[in-house]
């Protein structure tokens, strides 16, 4: 049954971007704005109803015109995996539409089009009307970026249904790779963009927060918040005479010549280190994290414990 619903789902993807591409140009007079829940400041977007459309370009989605009656919304935010950045002409089209029938192409019964959208996530809320929606049908919100190249660049590969039997009204989507930028260095493939490799972190500081029944030590370092940038790595530690040398590393994606700058939302977080019976009782030691020397501290002799 889910390989139904894909398929059905692609071809119905494939039959709306024909049928926005061939629609001739609607009035447009009664479209009405409606801001994105979540939306990246600046961005715009249109919420709507299936209306005449108005006339598309290489690089542009069609917009129906909103419709006033709309009382109900799907919400929910788009992703995907792959560490690229979208560019500030990027187009994100979210679709409501009705997937009953499996062997008929479904039925637009909303749009939202979310133009110049940042990165990802991105929120989106597409606006209906009840009257619109069928309690024994299927109903499914499907999206897809388009580069302002005019690259199809992400769509959703499975069906997310939403409203009826059961189904939720947020959904938060991940959309699949459909092309990838131009790569001018030519190493890029889908399966290598995935791989992650290690690398150090950015050593703040430490300091230790316990000195018995073992050394503890509190190491503070950056690390980005941007989705898809960052997993845990490892920790490590050596001792070498009075010199304690530790390394702690996250895996992060390679780089790529249109790679999501990771560095541009960070935060500090601290990372435990515990020595356990390693150290000796009475011995001062140095503590280098990354090769950054971070603080000093004597280990308390046994019987002053």
């Amino acid at each position: 049954m889910k390989a139904k619903r894909t398929t059905q789902l692609i071809a119905t993807i494939g039959l709306a971007l024909a049928l926005l591409i061939s629609a001739g140009c609607g009035d447009g007079a009664d479209e009405e704005p409606v801001a994105v829940v979540g939306a990246t400041p600046g961005a715009t977007a249109t919420s709507t109803t299936p209306q005449p459309s108005v006339t598309t370009t290489a690089t542009a989605t069609a917009t129906p015109t909103a419709a006033p009656d709309a009382n109900a919304s799907v919400v929910g935010t788009v992703t995907y995996r792959e560490r690229i950045a979208l560019s500030p002409g990027a187009v994100v089209t979210v679709q409501l539409r009705d997937t009953s029938l499996m062997d008929v192409a479904s039925e637009l019964i909303a749009e939202q089009v979310i133009t110049n959208p940042g990165q990802v996530p991105i929120s989106f809320e597409v606006y209906y009307n009840k009257d619109d929606i069928n309690p024994r049908n299927t109903y499914s919100i499907q999206a897809r970026i388009t580069e302002s190249d005019g690259r199809l660049a992400f769509i959703n590969d499975t069906a997310y249904d939403v409203i009826t039997r059961g189904n939720p009204t947020r959904v938060d989507m991940v959309l699949v790779i459909v092309q990838p930028p131009p790569d001018p260095t030519g190493e890029w493939s889908e399966e290598n963009s995935r791989q992650y490799v290690e690398e150090e972190v950015e050593v703040i500081g430490a300091e230790v927060v316990e000195y018995h029944p073992e050394v503890i030590i509190l190491v503070a370092h950056f690390q980005s918040t941007v989705e898809n940038c960052v997993r845990r790595g490892s920790q490590s530690f050596e001792i070498s005479g009075s010199d304690i040398y530790a390394t702690i590393t996250l895996t992060v994606p390679p780089p790529t010549p249109w790679a999501i700058d990771c560095d541009a939302e960070r935060v500090v977080v601290e990372e435990v280190i515990r020595f356990g019976d390693a150290l000796t009782p009475g011995q001062t030691y140095r503590v280098f994290v990354n090769g950054t020397e971070t603080t000093t501290f004597t280990v308390p002799l046994a019987d002053t414990q």
